[in-house]
């Protein structure tokens, strides 16, 4: 995204904002199935998790008070708390998957296309013959943990009568990875559920077209990609929940001058009323000619509606940043987010002074913010913030 780096931080002391925020540096399980941003007007905070760097989840203790028979000094003041690395949502092992059969097989190693794919000694073998099913409501396309495969796996079919369409996996070992092309999948129809893949080293993990909605991305492994997930524009009502998003560092635009860098995403929103919730994202930083870095934890352009909540966000250039005079209606709430980068950032977002604003009623509340990097900033607005573009 576009954006002029004359910063203007908004020390908003933000009406209804309660946020959490320590630097060192500038001043300045079950899941619902979805927390509207209504709802989460009246949820109650999560609390912090604290983790080790080994992303165990470590205890606090809790010492016994000794009686002092003499008064003593007291101590000096603590450090600001650093940033722990918490436990990946992930990570504790697949869900049940969701829908009721039948079920189809894929495998790299052993499949065939020639075979009917309805069972493991049965399988097929690539992407382009999973492609060219039409799999029916309830139905689950499942691929071989432990395979690979390069190409777009294209989802055209919707879920009907409450049963989704489901793409998952099926055997053991690490989830099923497809890799090394524009979009790893590609989801057109509507009512699908992806879950334990792998999707790596493509342009998006998974791109969700106009026209698409109440798809679910969850309980996957989103890795190298320049966008974890898209939304596209025209895309609505979509949920992003459970996963592990990790180093999603390529740009898509990076060349010297203009000020046109734009990469390194997580979680791209170009549609409304998506849920993005429960998720550990981690590594969207890289390297830009016109800013330095780039890079964010979930990045909305043009979307409205959009709630962002409950996520762990850890070592991200920027945790998010809004764009377009279109944007409007967000909320970020309950998310905890960590950052040792040097330069760091939580909130970016444009007044009516910006070419690309300006974004309005963005709401933020109960998050958590730990950035210990000299160049940490909370908030930055460009071109003017006051209480209708920010609360």
């Amino acid at each position: 995204m576009t954006r002029t780096r004359l910063r203007w931080a908004c020390a908003l002391a933000l009406l209804s904002v309660v946020l959490v925020i320590v630097f060192s540096g500038r001043d300045g399980a079950a899941r619902p199935e979805h927390l509207s941003a209504e709802a989460l007007k009246t949820a109650s905070p999560t609390p912090r998790p604290t983790a080790k760097p080994t992303l165990a989840p470590t205890p606090l203790a809790t010492p016994a008070p000794t009686p002092a028979p003499t008064p003593e000094p007291p101590p000096p003041p603590p450090s600001p708390p650093s940033a722990p690395e918490p436990e990946p949502v992930a990570a504790s092992g697949p869900a049940p998957l969701p829908g009721t059969g039948p079920n189809y097989f894929v495998d790299d190693v052993n499949g065939n296309d020639g075979n009917p794919g309805t069972s493991e000694a049965a399988a097929w073998r690539s992407l382009d013959r999973a492609t060219d099913f039409t799999i029916p409501p309830g139905a689950r396309l499942l691929f071989r943990r432990g395979g690979v495969w390069s190409g777009t796996l294209k989802v055209e079919e919707s879920g009907a009568g409450g049963l989704p369409v489901v793409i998952g996996s099926y055997g053991s070992g690490p989830p099923p990875a497809i890799q090394g092309a524009n979009d790893c999948i590609l989801l057109s129809g509507s009512g699908i559920v992806v879950a334990q893949m792998q999707l790596q080293d493509c342009w998006s993990g998974v791109r969700i077209q106009g026209g698409a909605a109440f798809n679910r991305v969850q309980d996957s492994v989103i890795a190298g990609n320049v966008a974890g997930v898209l939304v596209s524009d025209g895309a609505s009502d979509n949920a992003i929940v459970g996963n592990t998003f990790q180093n999603n560092n390529k740009m898509s635009v990076n060349t010297p001058g203009g000020y046109d860098d734009s990469g390194a995403f997580g979680v791209l929103l170009n549609g409304d009323r998506n849920e993005v919730a429960y998720n550990h994202i981690s590594g969207s930083v890289a390297f830009s000619y016109d800013y330095g870095q780039d890079g964010a934890a979930v990045e909305i352009y043009k979307g409205q509606g959009n709630s962002v909540h409950h996520n762990t966000a850890v070592d991200n250039q920027t945790f998010t940043e809004l764009g377009d005079a279109r944007t409007a209606e967000n909320t970020f709430a309950y998310n905890l987010v960590l950052s040792s980068l040097a330069d760091s950032t939580f909130l970016v977002t444009r007044g009516g002074a910006d070419g690309h604003g300006p974004v309005a009623n963005t709401r933020v509340f109960n998050n958590t913010v730990v950035m210990t990097g000299p160049g940490s900033e909370g908030f930055v607005c460009h071109g003017g913030c006051n209480g209708s573009v920010l609360t």
